[in-house]
Formats: structure tokens, C-alpha cells, sequence
């Protein structure tokens, strides 16, 4: 779960608790990080999630990064049928380490 506040059918529920909402979403989180850390060598599949869960994942890998796990051989895929930034940029783009940017900046400049 990564509930984005105010923006899911649950937060109109009277009874709907921000505290719960809050402590869950950052539970999910932590595990989410924690499954996207066992990646290396594995795949990631982006599946009808335009905004939210792209970002979820870019700071996932993030954190991964930042411990040191390198995600080597992580394969990512974007299978929505309308492409939009945040699945490509963020899902696809950033799980290669920038990589294919920084190859951009670097063409673009030799070029100049």
C-alpha cells in the first residue's frame, strides 16, 4: 500500500484513521525497499501505475543504492499501454543507474 492522502476512495470513510493509514503505508514501505534490495539480477514489473508506485520504487532503489546494494543485472519493465513520464523515467530509466542519460549528456556535449 502507498496511499497518497487524500487522493484514495478509503480516506472518505468516515471511520478512516490518518494514524493507521500513515503507520501502514510505512510499514509496506520498509518491506517494498526490502524486496526491491533482493533484486539484483531479477526483474521489476511496472503495471498500470502512472505516478505513485513509480516514485515508491525510485526511492526504493534509492535506498537500496545508498546501502551499498548495487542492483546488478536488475531488469525493469513498464507495461502500461500509454507511455507516460514517471513509469519511464523512474521504473525504467533510473533502475540503470542513470546510465543511459548520462550516455545522452556525454553524446550531446561531444557533439557540440
Amino acid at each position: 500500500m502507498h496511499v497518497a492522502i487524500g487522493t484514495d476512495i478509503i480516506h472518505m470513510h468516515p471511520a478512516a484513521s490518518g494514524a493507521a493509514l500513515g503507520e501502514g503505508s510505512l510499514r509496506d514501505f520498509r518491506y517494498f525497499v526490502s524486496n526491491v534490495a533482493r533484486l539484483e539480477r531479477g526483474v521489476y514489473l511496472n503495471c498500470g501505475s502512472a505516478v505513485v508506485l513509480p516514485e515508491v520504487f525510485l526511492k526504493a532503489v534509492a535506498l537500496a543504492r545508498n546501502r551499498g546494494i548495487a542492483l546488478a543485472g536488475l531488469t525493469t519493465v513498464n507495461l502500461d499501454f500509454v507511455r507516460q513520464y514517471r513509469p519511464q523515467t523512474n521504473v525504467v530509466d533510473a533502475a540503470d543507474g542513470g546510465h543511459r542519460a548520462a550516455a545522452t549528456r556525454s553524446s550531446a556535449t561531444t557533439r557540440s
